[in-house]
């Protein structure tokens, strides 16, 4: 549920997801602008933090208990769209 989810997630913000990798609920999502990534996740109430290398492109690494329920998922990939897409706002604004 996890993988498909941010899948659609990169598809429908590929300026600020470029992909996701791992198993399970385990997963590092690569994104670009992390810094911004994080602070827009904190204020939406997402405990995000950045990990591994700094760049460009840059990951956050994602760990849900084992007994996380379906409906948990779903409300992560809800609000972790509405961060990209403020994100994705910001950035274009900012290009403006």
């Amino acid at each position: 549920q996890l993988a498909p989810g941010l899948d659609a997630l990169a598809e429908a913000h590929p300026d600020v997801l470029v992909g996701h990798r791992g198993l399970g609920l385990m997963r590092a999502v690569l994104v670009k602008h992390r810094d911004e990534v994080v602070r827009v996740g904190w204020q939406h109430g997402l405990k995000l933090l950045g990990c591994g290398w700094d760049g460009e492109v840059a990951p956050i690494r994602l760990l849900m208990m084992a007994d996380t329920l379906g409906r948990e998922i779903e409300e992560f990939l809800r609000v972790f769209g509405d961060v990209l897409a403020a994100v994705s706002k910001q950035q274009t604004e900012a290009s403006n």
